[in-house]
């Protein structure tokens, strides 16, 4: 039993650890680059193995998504409670998409969508969900004289279309600095915590 335990953790522990390299060579390399062969030797292990925690790209892709996506939903209902407020909730989620964004590459969720339709699906599924879960806690954060539905589809607007590296460095700023600038403006209009 204990022999058991002691061989899914880890399986478990080699699986984080693909997935990691994984991400880190779609950022490196792209992910049309990324091939079973190349993440299995940079992992030092054999394709077979490589092939035992995940039996194809898509399914690495999914696995890549689901983990994601699972972690970005966490840490958001750790903040919920921990009774941070609605300001800062929304300010830490956008970091962290963006860094998400700057782990997996610009071009990540592009190709994505054009070569793993399979994969895109499943991310855009957990995004909604991921949404209306955070529409149900932010929505009654808004301020009563706006449209909720529209205050809330110009935050991930904002939050989608943050100026690129080339853009903010035209600004002087970062893409972080920009991108809290943008959040706090928001938050400042459309937060009932804002209103005296």
């Amino acid at each position: 039993m204990a022999h058991a335990r002691l061989d899914e953790q880890q399986w478990l522990v080699q699986r984080a650890q693909v997935l990691e390299a994984f991400a880190r060579q779609v950022r490196e390399l792209g992910l049309r680059a990324v091939t079973m062969s190349g993440l299995a030797k940079s992992l030092g292990i054999s394709t077979k193995t490589l092939y035992r925690h995940f039996s194809s790209r898509t399914e690495l892709l999914n696995a890549l998504v689901q983990d994601h996506m699972q972690a970005f939903n966490q840490r958001r209902m750790e903040r919920l409670l921990r009774g941070e407020n609605p300001h800062r909730r929304v300010e830490l989620q956008s970091l962290e998409w963006l860094a998400l964004q700057a782990e997996l590459g610009e071009t990540f969720f592009v190709q994505l969508a054009r070569e793993y339709p399979q994969a895109y699906a499943l991310y855009r599924e957990k995004m909604r969900a991921f949404l209306n879960s955070a529409r149900n806690t932010l929505g009654p954060e808004l301020r009563k004289d706006l449209n909720a539905e529209h205050a809330l589809k110009m935050l991930l607007d904002l939050i989608q279309n943050t100026p690129s590296y080339q853009q903010c460095e035209g600004l002087g700023m970062t893409r972080k600095q920009a991108l809290v600038q943008a959040i706090d403006i928001w938050a400042r209009g459309s937060l009932a915590m804002y209103v005296h």
